[in-house]
């Protein structure tokens, strides 16, 4: 672990029951750069968190909401490992969503995409066509 991992992990450790936010730690640990935004101010301090619950040179687990860090509880770790688990599955459903329509390109096909019969009289393709081609 980098000597930023190691001060993050001990200020955590220091007082184990408090939500730190990104400001308190930026402000307490030099080499982190916080920035004034919506959303994730340190993206520093996220990614030294995962580098930090990879690492076997530490037991603990860091747990981060509303980017805010701490060192986890058992129940702590459960739900940040379910919202993680609930995005994995997410991006699978999106995956296969993906895999299914590559999977049929330039297959013929009966019905257009509204569910009427193409026949000789129908501006619909006759086989799926999942990328754009020249015709487009």
């Amino acid at each position: 672990m980098t000597t930023r991992q190691w001060k993050l992990y001990n200020l955590l450790k220091s007082d184990p029951d408090k939500w730190f936010s990104q400001k308190e730690i930026a402000d307490a640990i030099d080499g982190y750069e916080y920035k004034e935004r919506a959303n994730d101010r340190c993206s520093a301090i996220r990614e030294d968190k995962n580098e930090i619950n990879a690492s076997l040179e530490v037991d603990k687990i860091i747990v981060m909401k509303n980017y805010k860090f701490k060192i986890g509880t058992k129940e702590e770790y459960l739900e940040e490992r379910r919202k993680h688990v609930s995005r994995l599955k997410k991006q699978v459903k999106i995956i296969q969503d993906f895999d299914y329509k590559v999977n049929r390109d330039g297959y013929g096909k009966l019905l257009s995409n509204q569910g009427e019969v193409i026949d000789e009289k129908s501006k619909a393709r006759r086989f799926f066509e999942t990328f754009l081609s020249s015709e487009y």
